[in-house]
């Protein structure tokens, strides 16, 4: 393009690969309709770092975010990306690494999205973030993996859908 352009960074599930999750989610095709760039990273395990202390690198203490603020600063080195629109979307635990994202980097990213993911328990319960991007939040009612009205306690705890919600618009109205 002639000037910056928007960045993407499309956050694989569980399990799954950035590559892998390149191929399946067909985001390469809209990027160059719509003019914006798009990175696949690929978490360094199984999970991502949630912020939930529950899965395996939050335990031992990998830095996601950091990670993905390297990933920003590589494809802005290589690409003219505007800083005032990078974006995160999140697929299942993906997503619940955007929410995290999101409370960790709000100055950062200009919002999230996220399609199967919702907010864990112990981010809803310490994230304080310094601004408010946006949010859009995509979930079917049946999921079995991770229920719409959420898992309310044990390890793997997060909010329902609707109550992550109502967190974000109630950070909304704070400003």
């Amino acid at each position: 393009g002639d000037g910056p352009v928007p960045l993407l960074i499309a956050l694989h599930g569980a399990g799954d690969s950035g590559p892998n999750f390149k191929q399946g989610a067909g985001l390469d095709k809209e990027a160059d309709r719509r003019g914006f760039l798009v990175a696949y990273p690929t978490a360094s395990g199984v999970n991502w770092a949630e912020g939930c202390n529950c899965v395996r690198p939050d335990l031992d203490g990998v830095d996601d975010i950091g990670f993905l603020d390297a990933v920003i600063a590589d494809v802005g080195s290589r690409h003219a990306i505007d800083p005032d629109r990078v974006y995160a979307l999140g697929y299942s635990q993906g997503g619940l690494f955007a929410q995290y994202i999101a409370c960790e980097r709000s100055e950062t990213y200009a919002g999230i999205a996220t399609i199967s993911g919702m907010m864990s328990l112990p981010v809803s319960q310490s994230c304080q973030p310094s601004g408010s991007p946006d949010i859009f939040l995509l979930h079917g009612e049946e999921d079995p993996v991770l229920p719409f009205e959420g898992v309310p306690s044990g390890a793997y705890a997060t909010l329902g859908v609707l109550e992550t919600f109502h967190f974000w618009r109630d950070v909304r109205s704070e400003e």
